[in-house]
């Protein structure tokens, strides 16, 4: 039987065939963290969430595995995602979550693979990262009514606004 370390690169199965949370923690090349310095700001370890209907789960957790072997994610460590079970901390039960976990670095450092994120996945909502102390707190559903310290909204493109190509 192989260990788990052996198969830990490996999606444990797709979101609609599970009840629980599938768990994947490979990362072949992590990208590194700076030393912090007195005067950057330093962030708690936590998670970016991408929030997806779950009619697309399984079709983004496969894009998503595959960026993580790929190292594309920068600091990410490892990520897991919802299965289709309901979740009594959810506000959305239509919804699941991918969720990206992040070691304590550099702000920057967070914020940047929260982009690489949100550009990769083409995640075009608001992307809300939290601190693991905040997920112990509780979420939305539970009465917490501040539950994430950064996010990240899409840029709009210059021709996503103006697609008329007759436009100066």
């Amino acid at each position: 039987m192989a260990s788990r370390a052996a198969n830990a690169h490996r999606p444990r199965g797709l979101p609609s065939t599970g009840t629980g949370w599938w768990v994947f923690d490979f990362h072949p090349n992590p990208t590194p963290i700076d030393e912090p310095v007195d005067t950057m700001e330093i962030v708690d370890s936590g998670k970016w969430m991408l929030f997806y209907p779950k009619s697309d789960m399984d079709v983004k957790w496969q894009e998503a595995c595959e960026h993580m072997r790929n190292g594309r994610f920068g600091v990410v460590q490892h990520m897991k995602v919802s299965t289709f079970r309901e979740n009594p901390r959810s506000s959305d039960h239509n919804k699941g979550v991918i969720i990206l976990y992040t070691p304590r670095a550099n702000k920057e450092v967070v914020m940047e693979s929260g982009r690489r994120i949100m550009e990769i996945m083409e995640y075009d909502v608001t992307m809300y990262f939290k601190t693991n102390e905040q997920t112990h707190a509780g979420t939305a559903a539970t009465g917490q009514s501040i539950n994430h310290t950064l996010y990240l909204r899409p840029q709009i493109r210059y021709q996503d606004v103006f697609a008329d190509e007759s436009f100066p």
